[in-house]
């Protein structure tokens, strides 16, 4: 099942670079100064062909100038024939409404493979990289250069870097215009997003208005330029929808579409709760 463990490499970059931007829009002038905590914890379900895979959660938190972030996802196929679970960490500095990783650790163990992946930044690049199983190379794949590791983020800190607004508010802010360089310590790609439209969604994170945004995958480097991805990188149809939440000046992901050649992934909120100094918890809901 290698096309769903690199849908979900995809799905959790895309979910880690979008979601829960309490944080983020935390310098507006109506919420508390950056360096303020603000928690989030969100689940949702991931679906496969409209068939239920399992869960994917998030929890993130801010505190005295420094972030954390934590996402976990587990999924059982092919009436239980095949299993993967996946558990990524991120920690680092919070300065000036952007982000500066140093330590980001991935690991899975899927039915027929498991693996893991430490990285350290330093100067706003890759210093340190560790793969078990150890990367063998491959004539395949587009090969790495130094260049590629510099000016990057990993996944779940590409969450901090939308932090662009200023003093702006979600009822002036394009959520949709966004260019993020990631790299997950085996592929460096960018994710560009574009506003595709405006919809409307009932009781999704308590709101009804939803920005749906497009969202181009660019593979550049580590990666096999393979029909897969070569689909991945065409295809028109990646989608991730944001509402926007008033009681904490952000936009929450309630819906990440992934559309392949062999079906289309989905991961869909359940639950979002939010912790603001201030003002309280919410606890939202699109079921």
């Amino acid at each position: 099942m290698p096309l769903v463990s690199n849908c979900l490499r995809l799905a959790a970059a895309l979910v880690g670079a979008c979601l829960p931007l309490a944080a983020s829009f935390a310098n507006a002038d109506t919420l508390p100064p950056v360096g303020s905590p603000a928690r989030v914890h969100a689940i949702y379900s991931i679906t496969w062909n409209g068939l239920p895979l399992g869960d994917f959660t998030w929890d993130s938190n801010i505190a005295d100038g420094q972030y954390k972030a934590a996402t976990s996802a587990k999924i059982v196929a092919l009436l239980g024939a095949y299993t993967w679970d996946g558990a990524t960490r991120v920690s680092g500095a919070y300065q000036s409404g952007a982000p500066h990783p140093a330590a980001y650790k991935f690991r899975f163990d899927a039915t027929n493979k498991s693996g893991r992946i430490d990285m350290g930044f330093a100067g706003g690049k890759v210093a340190r990289l560790t793969q078990d199983p150890p990367d063998k190379g491959s004539a395949e794949r587009v090969p790495l250069k130094p260049a590629h590791l510099e000016n990057v983020l990993d996944p779940l800190s590409a969450i901090m870097a939308m932090s662009s607004p200023g003093a702006g508010n979600i009822e002036t802010v394009n959520p949709c215009d966004r260019h993020l360089p990631l790299f997950d310590g085996a592929q460096r790609f960018d994710l560009v997003l574009s506003l595709k439209r405006k919809g409307h969604i009932d009781n999704a994170a308590g709101a009804k208005t939803v920005y749906v945004c497009k969202i181009q995958y660019v593979p550049i480097a580590g990666m096999k330029m393979n029909s897969e991805t070569k689909y991945m990188a065409s295809t028109d149809g990646i989608e991730v929808w944001l509402a926007p939440v008033a009681f904490a000046n952000a936009f929450i992901p309630v819906n990440v579409v992934i559309p392949t050649w062999a079906g289309s992934a989905q991961i869909t909120s359940t639950k979002v709760q939010i912790d603001m100094p201030g003002r309280g918890q919410t606890a939202l809901s699109s079921r």
